[in-house]
């Protein structure tokens, strides 16, 4: 399931836990982090993954890029407009899709999507020639 957000309104998300009252705990607006690894500065989305521990990660990609290989971002991202996006439906200047999943799996995702050399192929050996 995919979900469009207002980033200052992360705080009352249907996915987020909601602290014990009476506890005094208060709800938690999670802390959004730049992935280090795929996070491209001229990127044209920002796809947010689900919580851990308070935060998002932001990975900021290409848009074109992954219409182009897969055809589940293909049906997602052609219904967001790209220059009539407020700036409450943006994230670093660009419209954001918040994902349900964990930010270790997007960004395997994403690594795979980018560089295929990161996907651990077992290469495959001729037998030995035998006479």
């Amino acid at each position: 399931m995919i979900m469009r957000t207002n980033l200052n309104s992360l705080a009352d998300a249907p996915h987020l836990p909601a602290k014990d009252n009476a506890s005094n705990h208060k709800l938690t607006t999670p802390t959004i982090k730049k992935d280090e690894s795929v996070y491209y500065d001229k990127g044209d989305i920002v796809l947010l993954s689900s919580p851990e521990d308070d935060v998002i990660t932001a990975f900021k990609v290409d848009k074109v890029f992954l219409m182009r290989f897969s055809k589940v971002f293909e049906g997602m991202l052609e219904t967001i407009p790209s220059d009539s996006v407020s700036s409450e439906d943006t994230y670093d200047g660009v419209p954001f899709v918040e994902l349900q999943d964990k930010a270790s799996d997007l960004a395997s995702f994403l690594k795979a999507l980018y560089d295929s050399s990161v996907i651990p192929l077992k290469r495959l050996q001729k037998p030995p020639f035998r006479q």
